[in-house]
C-alpha cells in the first residue's frame, strides 16, 4: 500500500469539502485494516491473548514505541481507575516499553514492524476491532492517562452503566497538556516518574472550539455543549494551529458502531453521550525534545514533519523554555476541570452520581 492513502491532518476534517471524500478515507483506512491481519504483522508477546469481560468492565487498548518513561503510569493509573486488562501493541521501540509492559499479569503486550507513519488507523481499528467488540473499551496513547469527572465518587462499573441506561456508545474525550514549573533543561525522564505529581500545571489559553466537525454535524452529538479543540499550548509556543485535541476514546463497538471509519480519532453511527472526559496529556516530559528529534529524522509519525518539527525547532533554540505563564493553572482533580468549565456535565449525570457514588448509600 502506497504513501497516498495517507491523506492530510485531523484538522481537515473540519471543511466541508471533506465530507464529499469521507468514501476515500474509508477505503484508506480498511485497507490499511486488511494489511495488519496478514499472518505475521503482529506478534503475540505476553499476557493473555483474549479476557472474559461483564458488561461493566472495560479494557484499555493502546500503541506505543519507546514508551518506557509513561509505561508504568500509564498501566497502574488505569487498572487503579478499574479497567480489567489493557492490551498494549508495541510499534518497534527500543528502549524497555516490551520489559515493563511484561512485568504486570493484566496486561497482554503485541508487537508489529509495520510503520505506524504508513498504517496508523488501520493498527488503531485493529486493536478495535480484535480486542473491543461488543464490550467497552478505552484507546489512549501510553502518554494519556483517562478519567472522568466525578469519578472520585463514581466507581468506574456505575460510570459505565450510566452511559449504558441512557444508550451512549462513545464518549467525548478532551486532551488536556499537563507540564511542569521547571524548565526543558532540568527536567530528567525515568520509568518509575510519578507523572501526576511532577507535571501539575495546564492552562486553557489560545483553546480554539468548534462544531464544524462531521461527528457533530451528524448528530450524534447529545449535549451542544461539547465541542472539539484546536490549539491550546502548544499553538502558543510553537505554533501549531493544526492539532486536534478530540477524541473518542471510550467506546462500545458493536456493529452499529464505525470503528475510526474516516480517522483515527472519532467513530461514526455512536450516540454520543452528554457528558465529556479527560485525556492527562503528558507529552511535555523531559525527554520529549531527544523524542521529538527522533520522531522527525526517523519520520515515525506521517505529520512528523508538521506536528513534530516546531517542536524540535524551538526546543533546539530554547533548551530554557519553561510552559508555566501567569495563566497556568495547577491541576487538583479532575472535577476542577468541570468548575472551570473545560469539561461539561449535565443534571443526569449529577442525578446519577448522587443515587450511586459512594456514600450515596445505593
Amino acid at each position: 500500500m502506497g504513501s497516498g492513502l495517507v491523506l492530510g491532518c485531523h484538522s481537515c476534517h473540519t471543511t466541508a469539502r471533506n465530507d464529499r471524500k469521507r468514501r476515500v478515507y474509508a477505503l484508506a483506512n480498511l485497507l490499511q485494516e486488511q494489511v495488519t491481519r496478514v499472518p505475521g504483522a503482529i506478534r503475540h508477546v505476553h499476557g493473555p491473548k483474549t479476557v472474559d469481560t461483564g458488561p461493566q468492565d472495560l479494557v484499555v487498548l493502546s500503541i506505543g514505541r519507546d514508551a518506557a518513561p509513561w509505561i508504568c503510569s500509564f498501566v497502574e493509573h488505569h487498572l487503579a481507575l478499574g479497567a480489567k486488562h489493557v492490551f498494549f501493541l508495541d510499534n518497534g521501540s527500543r528502549d524497555d516499553t516490551v520489559a515493563l509492559a511484561s512485568r504486570y499479569d493484566r496486561v497482554s503486550v503485541f508487537s508489529t514492524d509495520l510503520a505506524f507513519k504508513r498504517y496508523e488507523v488501520g493498527l488503531r481499528r485493529w486493536m478495535v476491532r480484535t480486542f473491543g467488540r461488543d464490550r467497552w473499551s478505552l484507546y489512549c496513547d501510553a502518554d494519556e492517562l483517562f478519567d472522568y469527572p466525578a469519578s472520585d465518587r463514581l466507581p468506574l462499573a456505575a460510570f459505565l452503566r450510566y452511559l449504558e441506561h441512557y444508550g451512549y456508545k462513545a464518549v467525548t474525550g478532551q486532551m488536556l497538556d499537563l507540564f511542569s514549573d521547571r524548565p526543558f533543561s532540568e527536567l530528567t525522564s525515568e520509568p518509575g516518574d510519578n507523572l501526576r505529581e511532577n507535571y501539575r500545571f495546564y492552562d486553557l489559553t489560545d483553546l480554539v472550539p468548534t462544531h464544524d466537525v462531521y461527528w457533530i454535524r451528524d448528530g450524534n452529538l447529545t449535549n451542544r455543549e461539547i465541542a472539539c479543540l484546536f490549539g491550546g499550548i502548544r499553538k502558543r509556543f510553537f505554533g501549531d494551529d493544526c492539532l486536534l485535541l478530540t477524541k473518542h476514546p471510550l467506546v462500545y463497538a458493536d456493529e452499529s458502531v464505525g470503528v475510526y471509519t474516516y480517522d483515527g480519532h472519532f467513530v461514526t453511527g455512536a450516540r454520543v453521550a452528554d457528558i465529556s472526559t479527560v485525556l492527562l496529556h503528558y507529552k511535555y516530559v523531559g525527554s520529549l525534545r531527544e523524542r521529538v528529534r527522533r520522531t522527525v529524522d526517523e519520520e515515525w509519525h506521517n505529520k512528523a514533519g508538521a506536528l513534530y518539527g516546531g517542536l524540535s525547532g524551538v526546543l533546539g533554540d530554547r533548551p530554557d523554555l519553561c510552559l508555566r505563564l501567569e495563566t497556568a493553572r495547577e491541576l487538583g482533580s479532575v472535577n476542577d476541570l468541570v468548575d472551570n468549565g473545560f469539561l461539561a456535565v449535565t443534571e443526569p449525570y449529577r442525578a446519577w452520581v448522587e443515587r450511586y457514588g459512594r456514600g450515596s448509600g445505593a
